[in-house]
This record gives C-alpha cells, sequence and structure tokens, in this order.
C-alpha cells in the first residue's frame, strides 16, 4: 500500500479529524510525493467524509425515532 496512505491512517488512529490528516500528508505528498500519491489519499479522505456523514445521519435518524416514539 502507498506509504502516504499509511500515514493517513495512522493520523486517522491518533485521532487526527479527516482534514487535519489528510492536510498533514498533503503537506508531505508536496515535499516527497507526486500526483498519484495525493490522488490516493484524496481517495481514502474523500471516503472517510462519506463514512463520517453518514454517521452523523443515521445518529439524527435514531435521535428522530427516539423523540419521535417518545411523543407516542
Amino acid at each position: 500500500m502507498n506509504q502516504f496512505v499509511e500515514q493517513y491512517k495512522q493520523f486517522r488512529k491518533l485521532d487526527y479529524s479527516e482534514s487535519s490528516s489528510f492536510s498533514i500528508v498533503a503537506s508531505s505528498i508536496a515535499m516527497r510525493g507526486d500526483h498519484e500519491d495525493l490522488v490516493k489519499v484524496h481517495d481514502y479522505y474523500t471516503n472517510d467524509l462519506i463514512q463520517e456523514w453518514d454517521n452523523q445521519m443515521i445518529e439524527v435518524e435514531e435521535y428522530d425515532n427516539e423523540q419521535l416514539a417518545s411523543a407516542i
């Protein structure tokens, strides 16, 4: 696997946000990488954002369902 993708994953495991992890790794890519490296890391970053959005939407739906159930 791409070394920069591995770096991104490590920052995420250390609880850095998606944006912070991407920014840090993108800076490394600017110094030592190429466009293909950036694209690969961006793909992981985008997937993380989509997953986070999905998780938030599920939480909102669950909250709405709880509110509806308690109102009935």
